[in-house]
């Protein structure tokens, strides 16, 4: 079994240009590719940006808001302080009044049993 020379009939030249015009479009391709994902992502990356800004700005609204409330129920705590200690005041004054009328009337009970001969 002899084997017979293959003959080549594209010259050298030939042959190497078309693997570097292959190359170059090859390189074209990838370049293209790069470039339109590299598009997308600064697209995403962009939409992403606006999406946490936008829900920054409502956390910082929802902060205010939650600030304002805060101090009014710090005013309605203190207006609640003063009004228990106005209640404070006016139950001591109550209890006083209760013991005296009780001081009164054991002190009556007393003077009855012990000086009157009614008794009780």
């Amino acid at each position: 079994m002899s084997q017979t020379p293959i003959t080549v009939t594209y010259s050298l030249e030939e042959i190497l240009s078309r693997i570097e015009g292959k190359i170059d479009k090859l390189d074209e391709k990838f370049t293209d590719k790069i470039d339109k994902l590299d598009a997308k992502f600064t697209d995403q990356i962009n939409k992403l940006d606006a999406k946490f800004t936008d829900q920054i700005n409502k956390l910082d609204d929802k902060i205010d808001k939650l600030t304002v409330e805060v101090a009014n129920c710090t005013t309605n705590i203190n207006n609640l302080d003063k009004r228990v200690e106005k209640l404070e005041g006016t139950q001591k004054n109550q209890i006083w009044t209760l013991i005296t009328l009780l001081g009164g009337s054991l002190i009556a009970v007393g003077f009855r049993a012990f000086f009157m001969d009614n008794n009780p």
